[in-house]
C-alpha cells in the first residue's frame, strides 16, 4: 500500500494534512514546524492548546509525553510525562546522573552529589564548596552555605531557628548573641525559654525527664523523675571525671562526696582546711573548718568596745531545761538549753534593753509555725567567763577570811 502526502511547492515548502491545511512547515533556514508556520526554532511543536505536543515509545508500550500548559506568563508551562508508571532517566556521556521515578528524585552522580542553590560564592554551576548546596557526600548528608552565609529554618515564612557564619544557634532570634562565645542562644518572646530532655528510661511526656527553663529573671533547672538526682562533676588529670555535687529527690545536698543520704548538706575535702566561708559583701565573717568554726575576733575589726557587764547574777537566773523541738520526732534524744523568754525576762530585770543584745533576740513572725525568738548560745562564753571571775573573787576572799581565822 502507497500513501501520498500532499507536498505545497512554494518559498517555503510544507506538508498539508487531508483538509489540504499545512500540517508541515520547512522554512528557508531548514526550520521544522509541525502545527506551526511562522516564528520557527530547528523544530518547532505547536498545539493549540493545553495538551500532549509530543510523544515517544516503543513496542514495549513505555511512553514519554511532552506537553503544554496554555496560559501567559505563570499560568503557563510545559510537562513531561512517563506513561505506565515509569521512571525518567538524565544521562551525560551515556551515564545516569539523575532518575525520577514515581514521587522521588535520585541523583546517582556518584558518591558526592550535590544540588546547587542560587549563584552565591564562586558563581553559577561551579563545583566548590563556597555555594549554597545539598549534597550526598558517600553516607553523609550535608546542607552547605556559601561564603559568609549561614541557615535559617523558616515555618509559614517566620524563622524559627538560625545557624549564622559563626556557628552560632539561634532559636526564636535572628541575631544570637556570643557573649562568653555561647553556641547555642535560645530565646521566647512571649513567656518562658525552656529546654526539655528525655530518654527511654524518663518517658517522653511533658512532666518527664529534665527542664532548663528561663522563665522572667530565674532560671529553673527541674529533675522531674521521682528520687531523681542533680550531679555535678569536674575532671582532672589525677581522678579523672569524679562527682563534685548530688542534690537528690528530697533535697539533701553533698559535696565532694557522691552520695551521703543521712545529711540535708555533707561537705568533704582533702585534709584539714576551711569547708565553708561566710562573707557579708567581700569581707569574710566567718567559716566552718574540719577541725572547728570560727568568726573574726581581730580588735581592729570590732567597734563599740565595752566592758560586758553582765555575770554571776545573770547566770544564777538563769533555768537550764531539758526539751524536744515541736517538731522533733517523739523518739528524738532530749535536747539541752534555755528559755528565750525567760533569758529575756533576766535580762530585763538587769536593766537590758530588749534586742539590745544578739544573745536573745525578739522577731516576730505572722506565721505560728516558725520561731518568734532566736538565741546566740555562743554568746553566753564570755558571760560565763564574767561569772566564773566573779565567783573567783568570791572564792579568793572567803579563802582569805578562813586563813585569817586559822591563823588567829
Amino acid at each position: 500500500m502507497t500513501t501520498k502526502v500532499p507536498i505545497e511547492l512554494s518559498s517555503t515548502p510544507s506538508i498539508v494534512d487531508g483538509g489540504n491545511a499545512t500540517a508541515i512547515t520547512i522554512d528557508s533556514s531548514e526550520n521544522v514546524g509541525i502545527g506551526i508556520t511562522s516564528s520557527l526554532e530547528k523544530f518547532t511543536v505547536s498545539n493549540s492548546s493545553s495538551g500532549i505536543v509530543g510523544r515517544f515509545t516503543n513496542n514495549t508500550n513505555q511512553t514519554l509525553d511532552l506537553g503544554v500548559v496554555s496560559g501567559s506568563g505563570a499560568a503557563g508551562g510545559v510537562y513531561y510525562n512517563s506513561a505506565n508508571s515509569g521512571y525518567q532517566a538524565f544521562q551525560v556521556g551515556g551515564s545516569e546522573k539523575m532518575r525520577l521515578s514515581g514521587s522521588n528524585l535520585h541523583l546517582t552522580g556518584g558518591a558526592d552529589v550535590r544540588i546547587q542553590l542560587g549563584t552565591s560564592g564562586t558563581g553559577n554551576a561551579a563545583v566548590s564548596n563556597n555555594t549554597v548546596n545539598i549534597r550526598g557526600d558517600n553516607d553523609w548528608m550535608k546542607l552547605n552555605a556559601a561564603g559568609n552565609g549561614g541557615f535559617i529554618f523558616e515555618e509559614n515564612g517566620t524563622e524559627r531557628m538560625r545557624i549564622d557564619s559563626s556557628g552560632h544557634i539561634g532559636i526564636g532570634i535572628s541575631s544570637p548573641t556570643t557573649h562568653y562565645e555561647k553556641v547555642l542562644h535560645i530565646h521566647e518572646s512571649s513567656g518562658s525559654s525552656a529546654i526539655h530532655m528525655t530518654n527511654n528510661t524518663t518517658g517522653s511526656a511533658q512532666g518527664d525527664g529534665t527542664d532548663l527553663i528561663m522563665y522572667g529573671n530565674d532560671f529553673y533547672y527541674w529533675n522531674r523523675e521521682d528520687n531523681g538526682n542533680m550531679i555535678f562533676g569536674t575532671s582532672n588529670s589525677t581522678e579523672g571525671t569524679t562527682t563534685r555535687m548530688t542534690i537528690n529527690g528530697i533535697g539533701q545536698i553533698s559535696m565532694g562526696h557522691a552520695t551521703h543520704p543521712d545529711d540535708v548538706l555533707y561537705l568533704t575535702r582533702a585534709g584539714n582546711g576551711k569547708l565553708l566561708r561566710f562573707y557579708s559583701g567581700s569581707t569574710e565573717v566567718g567559716s566552718i573548718s574540719t577541725n572547728t568554726y570560727s568568726l573574726p575576733s581581730d580588735k581592729d575589726f570590732k567597734k563599740d568596745i565595752s566592758d560586758l557587764t553582765l555575770g554571776l547574777d545573770f547566770i544564777k537566773s538563769l533555768n537550764p531545761k531539758t526539751y524536744r523541738h515541736k517538731i522533733d520526732d517523739n523518739n528524738t534524744p532530749l535536747s539541752t538549753g534555755l528559755l528565750a523568754q525567760e533569758v529575756e525576762a533576766s535580762l530585763t530585770s538587769l536593766g537590758v534593753t530588749k534586742n539590745s543584745l544578739n544573745l536573745v533576740q525578739h522577731i516576730p513572725d505572722e506565721d505560728d509555725k516558725q520561731s518568734q525568738y532566736w538565741m546566740s548560745n555562743e554568746s553566753l562564753i564570755p558571760v560565763l567567763i564574767k561569772g566564773m571571775k566573779e565567783q573567783q573573787t568570791i572564792i579568793d576572799d572567803l579563802k582569805s577570811r578562813i586563813k585569817t581565822l586559822e591563823d588567829a
